[in-house]
């Protein structure tokens, strides 16, 4: 099992890789495409690590996961 996590503002080509926690060994997929679709995405979950963010002070970090 790995975690991916990724940025970005555009839609772009991208090359996941994992290293694998038994062994060791890095792995690499194949280059994949990311097209945001606003008409057929669907929100699977969302995280959030803080609930109260102060204005100019330290951020927050929210986890999307969409299908």
């Amino acid at each position: 099992m790995a975690t991916i996590t990724g940025r970005t503002l555009k839609a772009r080509d991208a090359v996941v890789k994992a290293t694998l926690s038994a062994g060791g060994q890095m792995l690499s997929a194949a280059k994949v495409t990311f097209i945001g679709d606003a008409k057929t995405a669907m929100l699977m979950s969302l995280n959030v690590d803080k609930f109260n963010v102060l204005a100019n002070g330290g951020g927050c970090r929210h986890l999307y996961r969409l299908r």
